[in-house]
């Protein structure tokens, strides 16, 4: 089931005292923010695709107006930093200098967000 299908929000089924979590796909906006909400999700998974994370741009307001949006709905984040994140995407070819983008890319988004 994708959230943006939801229309009504069904209960949250018993978790056995575990936290419910959603991967609510790919987020471009806070449209989803509500629909997790009501789910009764704790949890929302976010994919941090492409940017540069070292300075201001639109997507890093992107990121930081969707973060907002769910923590002040009190839904915590679990944040996926892929070969996605890192600017110019994943190279098979030159894994060595890749690994060191990613690594990069990863210290900047959490130092970020």
């Amino acid at each position: 089931m994708e959230i943006a299908k939801l229309t009504t929000p069904t209960p949250t089924p018993d978790s056995g005292g575990f936290e419910i979590g959603l991967e609510a796909g790919a987020q471009e906006s806070t449209a989803s923010v509500q629909l997790v909400k009501d789910s009764g999700a704790k949890w929302v998974r976010l994919n941090f695709i492409g940017s540069n994370w070292t300075q201001d741009s639109s997507d890093t307001d992107k990121y930081n107006n969707i973060i907002n949006a769910y923590t002040q709905k009190g839904i915590k984040i679990l944040g996926l930093i892929g070969a996605e994140s890192v600017p110019g995407g994943y190279n098979r070819w030159d894994l060595a200098s890749f690994t060191q983008k990613y690594v990069d890319t990863a210290d900047a988004i959490i130092a970020r967000f």
